[in-house]
């Protein structure tokens, strides 16, 4: 599983996901959406309007995103986590 966190400076949404990710172990890429270039392309392509964006890649090819501060989305990564383990 691959995880990447696009987000911004100064973001309480941002900063909790963060948080929250390393509080149940996940490993993840934090990428700053104004200083890469391609990270905001994100936006436009899933027409998110708010950060952070949060990335999954599976590794049965599946992906799944979601923006914003989600505790639930966290808390699945977390169990998909130790069921694989």
């Amino acid at each position: 599983m691959l995880v990447t966190v696009y987000s911004l400076d100064n973001c309480i949404q941002c900063r909790n996901t963060c948080l929250f990710l390393d509080r149940y172990g996940i490993e993840y890429t934090l990428l700053d959406i104004k200083k890469d270039p391609n990270a905001a392309s994100v936006l436009d392509k899933h027409n998110f309007q708010t950060a952070p964006i949060v990335t999954v890649s599976n590794d049965d090819g599946t992906e799944s995103v979601w923006c914003g501060f989600r505790i639930d989305k966290i808390k699945e990564l977390a169990d998909a986590v130790v069921v694989s383990s």
